[in-house]
């Protein structure tokens, strides 16, 4: 009976990382109308908290766009920032640059709500402040929006291979997310929500009305959905990103992210009614609740095939014994500020399902916020 329990948890985890991917290749991609000289007036907006050392560098790569600087705008709103963030955005404020300051420290939700009514962008873009953008990341998130029914265009988050423990697993990572994205906007509409670094919205759709204890990235994903509109993913509208600086970043990162993905799901249980809502439900059940249970799968796939006399499943046990023992090597690279590819892999997958474990656990106790990490301070 145990093995069989094995086997069930082995598919379930292998359908989390592998079947899902493979079930939306199925599905024929919709037509959305495109229209590439398509440029309504745009508002790009920066909530930023302490981001000396990248602003200057966003707010330029946004100007050196091929988008036509008469319809652009940039608002930077620095959330009460502390270092040289403002002094830094105000060499640059002119006719297209903005500046706003929130005079108390209080959120990147909150620090976009400030300036959100300034905008007088059709579409805003909101962006994270240590993201770059290439000079057709706006064009190619804005001519979605010829289509009338798209309510946001999701942009990818690329991750620059810096020198990092993580930075090779990492960009895997994000490669694969941005796949699996694509895919799911095949059907129609990528359903998951929307992503933090690079997000095209309608200026009149836009709400952030929700708790600031859940991801507001997909919190206004799925307002978007509850309006009636689309969201699509589009892979070629890029923002480069470097990596986390180790691995220790990236799990208080992880553990945080998926802590308040969860408490977003509870905040819009009404929306997870597979009879009303079918491709929602399908979709973030397979993308996310899947690999958040996949942990204690994992646990009880070690410790089933631990027991076993099965020759298959005492293999098993040995690979796992490997794969786990290659996490601890990386580990130990890691402290040594030493990579090995092959290595990193594990260790990176490892370490995002213990990431899981702790979300649950801050879940339950309700405490999902977090000090930000480096890459999450915007």
């Amino acid at each position: 009976m145990i093995e069989i329990l094995v086997v069930l948890s082995i598919a379930f985890v292998f359908y989390a990382y592998f079947g899902y991917f493979l079930v939306l290749s199925i599905f024929k991609k919709k037509d959305t109308l495109l229209d590439e000289e398509y440029c309504p007036r745009v508002s790009v907006i920066i909530a930023a908290y302490n981001e000396e050392d990248c602003i200057q560098e966003t707010i330029e790569s946004i100007l050196k766009s091929d988008y036509p600087s008469e319809s652009l705008e940039i608002w930077v709103s620095s959330d009460a920032s502390t270092d040289r963030t403002d002094e830094l955005v105000k060499t640059l404020v002119n006719s297209q640059v903005h500046f706003h300051r929130v005079m108390q420290r209080s959120g990147k939700v909150n620090a976009i709500l400030e300036v959100e009514n300034k905008a007088k962008g059709e579409i805003l873009i909101l962006a994270d402040a240590s993201g770059l953008f290439l000079q057709t990341t706006i064009r190619r998130l804005v001519k979605y929006f010829a289509d009338a029914s798209v309510g946001s265009v999701t942009g990818r988050k690329k991750i620059i291979e810096a020198n990092s423990d993580v930075s090779n697993a990492d960009g895997l990572y994000w490669r694969y997310e941005a796949k699996l994205r694509e895919l799911e906007s095949r059907t129609g509409s990528s359903l998951i929500g929307c992503e933090g670094a690079l997000t095209a919205v309608r200026k009149s759709l836009f709400e952030m009305d929700f708790p600031k204890t859940i991801a507001e990235d997909n919190a206004l994903g799925y307002q978007i959905y509850e309006q009636g509109f689309r969201n699509i993913y589009e892979p070629e509208a890029i923002i480069l990103e470097e990596a986390s600086k180790d691995m220790k970043q990236e799990f208080l990162r992880k553990i945080r992210v998926i802590a308040r993905e969860m408490q977003g799901m509870v905040y819009f249980y009404h929306l997870f009614n597979p009879v009303k809502h079918p491709m929602f439900v399908f979709q973030n059940i397979s993308h996310r609740i899947c690999r958040w249970v996949g942990p204690f799968l994992l646990i009880f796939i070690f410790a089933g095939s631990m027991n076993s006399d099965h020759i298959l499943f005492q293999t098993l046990f040995l690979l796992q014994i490997l794969f786990y023992g290659a996490a601890l090597a990386g580990l130990f690279l890691s402290k040594n500020k030493r990579r090995l590819f092959l290595i990193s892999i594990p260790f990176y997958f490892t370490t995002v399902n213990l990431a899981a474990l702790f979300a649950w656990v801050f879940f339950f106790k309700d405490h999902a916020v977090f000090e930000r990490t480096e890459r999450e301070k915007s």
